[in-house]
């Protein structure tokens, strides 16, 4: 991570450096604060990716709680879970994949129109 490069402003820094640190009082403090917790740095690293590169279980499920997008993807296209299943980090590349294939059912289901009832019988037949 490269603090000098911060796309985003000095609350997200500091979300990113605890959650690098692996400060979870930190991290739910500025959590709690309203801190988004989706920005990312100029690299498209997001908290969520911090702590899938360091294996932050808790940490991860403390921002995952809070509303981080596991579908989000970096300059290189890696989601958390594709850098905590390349970091070795085997619990939270479960959870992630967990959560990224909950999202993305949640979103293939809110982008299929639901059909009236009587449309649904014309289909049956």
């Amino acid at each position: 991570m490269n603090v000098c490069d911060q796309k985003s402003d000095g609350a997200v820094t500091a979300l990113l450096l605890a959650v690098h640190g692996g400060r979870e009082e930190e991290v739910g403090r500025l959590l709690a604060a309203g801190v988004d917790v989706n920005v990312a740095d100029a690299d498209g690293l997001t908290p969520l990716m911090a702590s899938a590169m360091n294996g932050s279980f808790m940490i991860a499920r403390q921002l995952l709680d809070t509303g981080a997008d596991p579908s989000m993807r970096n300059k290189w296209e890696m989601t958390a879970h594709a850098i905590a299943v390349f970091h070795g980090h085997s619990a939270l590349a479960a959870l992630l994949a967990e959560r990224l294939h909950a999202a993305e059912a949640g979103r293939q289901s809110a982008s299929s129109p639901e059909l009236h009832p009587a449309q649904n019988q014309k289909m049956a037949h």
